[in-house]
Formats: structure tokens, C-alpha cells, sequence
């Protein structure tokens, strides 16, 4: 586990492409969604990204924020001192549960 801000930025950010996503990311929604954005990495990660990536500015992102907030403290708050945790899993589930909630779902009206 990491928790130092030079050790996230380098996994998330510069080195990202060293690091596979986890099995049950791909494993949940392989077959449900296809090869889109959560499934794929390297450069077709990278095109499918570059077309959302509307969605990550900071004005949206700040509307995301309470649900991820409380999603968070619910995982967390599942977790014991000397628990063995696969953090990727549960951060994987943790994001789908962001993901999946109305709050994250832009509703379009004609």
C-alpha cells in the first residue's frame, strides 16, 4: 500500500503504465461493457480517455465529490486494525459504487 503523494502521483500518473488494472475490474465488467475505458489500458485506454475527459474537469469532479466522500468512509469504516485488505479490489469496487450511484449519472432532458 502507498500513501505518500509522490508515490501516488507516480503510480496513477507517471508510471500508470506499469501497473494492470485488478481482476475483478476486469472480471465485472469485461463482459458487461466490453473493452471500454475501466477494461482496456495502453493506448486504446488512452484515446477512449481523451474522449471523457470533459467529465474529469474540476467543475464536474467537485459534484462527484460528496458521494465519493461517503462511499469511502463506508469502505473504510469496513476495515479492522490487522485486516488484510486487497486495496485494488476494493478501491475498484469502491469506484464502480461512485459510479453506479444517480448523483454521478448526468441525466439529459429533450
Amino acid at each position: 500500500m502507498i500513501a505518500h503523494p509522490d508515490a501516488i502521483q507516480q503510480v496513477l500518473l507517471d508510471d500508470h503504465e506499469a501497473f494492470e488494472k485488478g481482476e475483478v475490474l476486469t472480471r465485472n465488467l469485461a463482459d458487461a461493457m466490453g473493452e471500454g475505458l475501466f477494461v482496456t489500458g495502453g493506448d486504446q485506454w488512452q484515446n477512449q480517455r481523451t474522449k471523457v475527459q470533459p467529465a474529469f474537469y474540476r467543475d464536474r469532479l467537485n459534484t462527484y465529490v460528496p458521494e465519493m466522500r461517503a462511499t469511502a468512509e463506508e469502505t473504510v469504516e469496513q476495515w479492522r486494525d490487522g485486516m488484510v485488505v486487497d486495496v485494488n479490489d476494493r478501491m475498484t469496487e469502491t469506484t464502480l459504487d461512485v459510479l453506479g450511484h444517480p448523483s454521478s449519472v448526468k441525466q439529459e432532458t429533450a
